[in-house]
């Protein structure tokens, strides 16, 4: 049982920080984007 805990909250931490990556990634491009826009 433990060992199936421990897979999980593995696979949870992988997800999270894909998670956090992507998001952080469409922030930065919406960001950037604003930006070109303000200072074309």
């Amino acid at each position: 049982m433990e060992k199936i805990l421990n897979k999980f909250k593995n696979e949870n931490k992988i997800l999270l920080m894909l998670a956090f990556f992507s998001i952080s990634k469409g922030l930065w491009e919406n960001f950037r984007q604003l930006w070109l826009q303000d200072n074309n």
